[in-house]
């Protein structure tokens, strides 16, 4: 039976066929499958997602084990449920553990695409970091084009010349050398300047109130935490933490805490979404850094 409300949607597609599993509870206060997962995504790496399916009939289980099928998960509470990962199957098992058929489903965001995009382009010696940042950009295949940050120019190009390589990792080097990160969030490649501070609608405040669930952990460059299952935290947004409490953390330097982050205000590196329909688990691990952290995309 589905908990307090919990609900959540995978959605597999795979041509001109579309396939729609509902976990949880559904619109209508019936339940649907119980479903499990474990979404790992970072503004610096491959986001993945460990889904977990239960009974599933033999007809879906052939769809999403069907090479190329792309997925969309949604989750949240019967009256906000948000997109928190898309992606390409990578993996399908199903395995027995009486009474129940569990099928876990393994999916990653853009490994394909980062893996194989390629470019091979003539970079002319008047042109911007910018222009050659959006150059590259239009060889990175399959992959939409999000949030791009204003480009630093940190540097001039001495005459014209050809870049050859993956894309990825051309990018990677003049982020490094120009100060901003690529990544990939739900099959769109995003940029960030590495003092990127977000402000408005992307700072999110958190409390025991808005969700927070216990004391916040001090690390050496922010804090960990973990809230109630909010879609809306993830890499590159913000949060304001507001706890009367906190932990004390300890490095090789001795002892640190959170009072030497001044105002509370952070930027999401990590969330881990954890979730289970029909068990206890619904909610988010969060590891974050003070303004100002540099991130490096790894893949």
């Amino acid at each position: 039976m589905a908990l307090y409300g919990r609900t959540c949607t995978l959605v597999g597609v795979k041509d001109s066929k579309k396939i729609t599993i509902d976990g949880g509870m559904r619109n209508d206060g019936t339940d649907g499958f119980r479903v499990s997962f474990n979404i790992q995504k970072s503004g610096v790496a491959i986001n993945t997602a460990e889904i977990k399916i239960y009974n599933l009939n033999k007809d879906t289980l052939e769809f999403f084990s069907t090479k190329g099928v792309q997925i969309e998960f949604s989750a949240g509470y019967i009256d906000n449920k948000v997109l928190i990962f898309k992606g390409e199957i990578v993996s399908v098992l199903t395995e027995k553990q009486a009474p129940d058929h569990i099928t876990t489903i393994n999916s990653s965001s853009g490994l394909t695409s980062t893996k194989s995009s390629f470019s091979n382009t003539v970079i002319n010696k008047d042109e911007s970091v910018a222009d050659a940042v959006k150059k590259l950009l239009k060889d990175i295949t399959n992959l939409e084009t999000g949030f791009v940050d204003k480009i630093p120019e940190c540097k001039k190009w001495i005459r014209s010349q050809t870049i050859s390589g993956n894309t990825f990792d051309i990018l990677d080097r003049l982020g490094t050398e120009c100060g901003f990160t690529i990544n990939v969030d739900d099959d769109k490649v995003e940029i960030h300047k590495h003092d990127y501070e977000p402000k408005g609608k992307n700072v999110i405040i958190l409390n025991s109130s808005t969700g927070l669930i216990g004391i916040p952990s001090s690390t050496e460059i922010g804090v960990d935490f973990q809230a109630l299952l909010n879609p809306n935290l993830v890499p590159n947004k913000g949060v304001q933490i507001e706890s009367k409490s906190y932990s004390l953390g300890v490095s090789n330097a001795g002892f640190y805490d959170r009072k030497l982050f001044k105002d509370g205000r952070y930027g999401i590196l990590t969330t881990n979404f954890i979730g289970d329909t029909n068990g206890s688990d619904w909610y988010a691990k969060c590891k974050t850094r003070y303004w100002g952290g540099v991130m490096k995309w790894k893949h």
